[in-house]
């Protein structure tokens, strides 16, 4: 792949395990940051609080990581966590997609819905640009999954993910495309699982290996979910 008038091959992301640790971690943006034209910085809020997680400006052609995930005495699987969230957001720099950002809605319904798009876009899009970092790179994906576990470590401890939660579908998302088999201790009914098995993997599927727009997708995922949270309300009132 070409980019910024350099080659970017699976050299470009390797990373030696004795360079899993603040300097060597630090070491490999600043590099990825050369070859691609875009700086890279780990970064804390104004007022010294931790940013929570990574992001790519295309605006100000700047990657922010926050500064904790190169803090020292992380684990060896934390630092590779820590490289996950540099390459997930190289990804993002490699194959922008701008379609499913927020405007500023007058509306206060409007402004929800395109909440609802972003979210659900930015879901599909991390999961697109993370398996193409995979494919083309060979990038271990198991770095995605630490990365994921940083964000969801609680979550075995929900015993009520309501249908119509949109963290139902992160939940969902990760257990089929990240691979974090311990989700699957939580018992989800029938109809969740054929919902999005049956429903949403498909569109979610056939998103990834495409050039499609993450923001008409989300409707679309938008749309169909909203069917099954309408048959669900609907089953749950023959029970009463």
């Amino acid at each position: 792949m070409i980019f910024n008038g350099n080659i970017i091959s699976e050299e470009t992301f390797r990373l030696e395990d004795d360079k899993l640790n603040r300097y060597g971690l630090y070491e490999y943006a600043m590099n990825l940051g050369s070859y691609l034209g875009v700086k890279y910085a780990f970064t804390e809020e104004p007022d010294g609080k931790p940013h929570e997680t990574a992001c790519f400006d295309p605006e100000d052609n700047l990657v922010m990581i926050p500064a904790w995930a190169i803090d020292e005495g992380l684990t060896e699987k934390e630092y590779k966590a820590t490289k996950g969230f540099i390459d997930h957001e190289t990804g993002h720099v490699l194959w922008p997609d701008c379609s499913y950002l927020i405007n500023n809605a007058k509306d206060e319904a409007e402004n929800e819905k395109e909440k609802l798009i972003w979210n659900i876009g930015n879901m599909i899009d991390d999961i697109r640009v993370e398996r193409r970092l995979v494919n083309q790179f060979q990038i271990d994906e198991g770095n995605f999954t630490y990365l994921s576990e940083l964000f969801y470590k609680d979550m075995h401890e929900i015993t009520n993910l309501r249908y119509e939660d949109v963290d139902l579908l992160f939940f969902m998302v990760n257990i089929y495309y990240r691979k974090i088999l311990r989700h699957k201790k939580i018992q989800l009914s029938s109809i969740v699982n054929e919902a999005f098995v049956n429903r949403l993997m498909p569109i979610i599927d056939r998103f990834i290996d495409s050039d499609e727009k993450a923001g008409e997708t989300a409707k679309e995922i938008i749309d169909v979910w909203g069917c099954a949270l309408e048959e669900q309300y609907l089953i749950e009132l023959s029970n009463i």
